[in-house]
């Protein structure tokens, strides 16, 4: 065995990772124990195989070299488009926090007591403040824990306002009762100010009745709230006799809104003159831009086709029914 023979043999070794071990001066054998003669050793297939080796280790050299080079004009080019060097991906964002879940509010509670003291839109304030003011209370008190912005719907937090203004001026009133009306407690009349002063604390934030109404529901657009939110007045619209509910809160308003067309000291007709509410006179705008508009959007509510004929003309005149501020109690 020549010197030059095992030379050449252990750089093949270390060129192509074979694991050859030397057994004895006369041969070698590999680790499963196969052993290898050196003097039969073809010396000139192994410089074939060395040089092989050595070539696809360059062929790679040059597959990773040629690979960076792209790379590098890549980070250029969004360089240039970008104006930010190319960077590592960024280890993954934490999953974002889900969003809080929409909460339910039931007015149920609500609606059993305003079957049982309102009736063809009065109440029965004596028998209320009597029997079941605790009621009335806890409902209140869930709906202070409660926090409007997480409720499902627009629907749902209108429903819920309305029944929170409704509410919270029956419990005002009863309060006050007995009580000729309203105006006795505004600021007016050197009263509390019932719509301006008397907050009720909704998820720790006061809101008064004028804050409901003006802040709250009308800018929610929708002209029918104004059928539905009931300030303890016979002039105002009848006291619906259950609670509002977002599942059913357009046909519920709808019917408000007919019932007031068909009570007439709210609503008539004589000639060419159509009489209406102040309702429509303070809250113009919410309903129209001008008097034809306002009888426009007025006028499906109504029952009588002669009437809803006029206010559909363009012709008629429109005046307003003195209002009653008496207290919307039953007889």
């Amino acid at each position: 065995m020549h010197r030059s023979s095992l030379i050449l043999i252990a750089l093949l070794t270390l060129t192509i990772g074979c694991e050859i071990v030397i057994e004895d001066p006369n041969g070698l054998r590999n680790k499963k124990g196969s052993s290898l003669d050196l003097n039969n050793v073809d010396l000139t297939a192994l410089n074939n195989a060395t040089a092989k080796a050595k070539k696809s280790a360059a062929e790679a050299r040059a597959v990773r070299k040629e690979a960076l080079k792209k790379l590098a004009r890549i980070e250029r080019l969004i360089s240039s488009l970008t104006g930010k060097r190319l960077k590592a991906l960024p280890d993954p964002k934490p999953a974002p926090k889900p969003s809080p879940k929409t909460i339910d509010f039931d007015h149920t509670d609500l609606d059993t007591l305003l079957k049982k003291h309102v009736k063809n839109g009065l109440v029965n304030y004596k028998a209320w403040k009597k029997n079941d003011l605790k009621p009335l209370d806890a409902y209140l008190d869930r709906a202070r824990a409660t926090d409007p912005s997480k409720l499902a719907s627009d629907k749902h937090r209108m429903a819920f306002w309305i029944n929170i203004y409704n509410a919270w001026t029956l419990r005002s009133m009863l309060k006050l009762y007995p009580t000729k009306s309203i105006l006795n407690h505004s600021l007016a009349k050197k009263g509390f100010g019932i719509w301006q002063k008397n907050a009720i604390k909704i998820n720790g934030k006061d809101q008064t009745l004028n804050d409901i109404e003006h802040k709250i529901l009308r800018p929610m657009g929708d002209a029918r709230i104004h059928f539905a939110i009931v300030c303890a007045s016979i002039g105002c619209p009848p006291l619906r006799s259950g609670a509002y509910t977002a599942d059913n809160l357009g046909a519920q308003m709808d019917e408000s809104a007919k019932v007031f067309f068909a009570t007439k000291s709210k609503f008539k007709t004589d000639g060419n003159t159509v009489y209406l509410s102040k309702i429509f006179d303070w809250f113009k705008k919410d309903f129209g831009t001008d008097n034809d508009a306002v009888l426009k959007a007025l006028a499906p509510y109504v029952k009588d086709e002669a009437a809803k004929k006029l206010m559909l003309s363009g012709k008629a005149k429109v005046a307003y029914l003195d209002y009653d501020w008496s207290i919307n109690e039953q007889n």
